[in-house]
């Protein structure tokens, strides 16, 4: 389910939906932290830590899954930087005019 709403949060920062999400900047690079921060951890900590929720684990899932995250948060993190602009707020990203009747 978070992944799916990712998916849409990307989708939308790419202009690929029809609407523009709310909080699109900052949830575009809360999710590119989120991942970069997991895919770090998840490169370093099974070298240093012996935590048993770590160890529950291969040394390869461990490095597969984060270097997958790191690539996912890097591709997410150029996006929000190539974007930076259009992303704001009131930019216009794929927003309908909003329409102003008189009374």
């Amino acid at each position: 389910m978070v992944l799916s709403v990712w998916g849409l949060y990307g989708f939308s920062g790419a202009g690929v939906l029809v609407g523009r999400l709310p909080f699109l900047r900052v949830g575009l690079v809360g999710i590119a932290l989120i991942y970069l921060l997991r895919g770090t951890a998840g490169l370093v900590l099974p070298f240093f830590l012996e935590h048993p929720a770590i160890a529950a684990n291969s040394l390869t899932f461990w490095l597969v899954s984060s270097s997958i995250c790191v690539i996912f948060g890097g591709f997410y993190m150029l996006g929000v930087i190539a974007s930076w602009h259009d992303l704001g707020a009131g930019s216009g990203l794929r927003e309908r005019p909003v329409e102003v009747r008189g009374r």
